[in-house]
This record gives C-alpha cells, sequence and structure tokens, in this order.
C-alpha cells in the first residue's frame, strides 16, 4: 500500500518532461518487510531502471562543481515515516567533465537503488 501512494500521488499525475520516456524504462518502489506492523522498522526503496545509453545521478555529489547535479526524490506522506537521510547507492561510476570545471561527476548508468530507513 504504500508504494502505490508513492507512486500514485498528485504528483504523479504531473506531466512528465519530454526527454523521460527515452530515459527511463522503469521506476518501482517496493518496502521490506512487505508484511510490516505498526511500529517496525523498514527500508523503503526507489529502483529507477534506465534505458541503454542514459545515466541518472545521485542525490548527492561529492564535488561542489557538480552540486545541482543531483536526483531530488520526494515522497508522500503515509504510513511509513520515513528517518535519517536516505542513502545513495554505492555502484555510481565517475568522470572529470572539466569544461565545467567538475573533476568527480558521481553518476548511475542501467540501474540506480535508493534506499530510506522508516517506521511503520
Amino acid at each position: 500500500a504504500a508504494a502505490v501512494a508513492l507512486l500514485g500521488g498528485p504528483a504523479a499525475a504531473q506531466k512528465k518532461p519530454d526527454w523521460f520516456d527515452a530515459a527511463v524504462k522503469k521506476v518501482e518502489a517496493s518496502i521490506d518487510p512487505p508484511e510490516a506492523k505498526p511500529g517496525q522498522t523498514v527500508t523503503l526503496r526507489v529502483t529507477v531502471k534506465l534505458n541503454d545509453g542514459y545515466y541518472t545521478y545521485p542525490l548527492r555529489q561529492e564535488d561542489k562543481g557538480a552540486a545541482s547535479m543531483v536526483n531530488k526524490l520526494t515522497v508522500e506522506p503515509g504510513p511509513v515515516v520515513l528517518v535519517g537521510d536516505p542513502a545513495d547507492p554505492l555502484d555510481y561510476k565517475t568522470k572529470a567533465e572539466p569544461a565545467l570545471g567538475i573533476e568527480d561527476l558521481r553518476y548511475l548508468p542501467g540501474t540506480a537503488v535508493y534506499e530510506w530507513t522508516g517506521v511503520v
């Protein structure tokens, strides 16, 4: 139920940018364990699967020059209260973008999994 609330709220009804369908194969949300009871700690996972040739960004960049090249994921309030900061995928790639003054741009090709801890 929480996954449906995350993806089915008012934000999901907004028009997607033109590039979205070309870049994004699928976005899924899941709760682990799926049958959690009130008061139980869970992990919320948002998985973004991209088409070949596309990549996305982590939620944070270490290089100050790349600070604007991040994902900004939001979660609608629901039965799970998120605690702490979300965790970025650790399997990112890096590249330099000297023309932009960036030595260490982190990016995620293929599939990116973002995780949050929450309490039901």
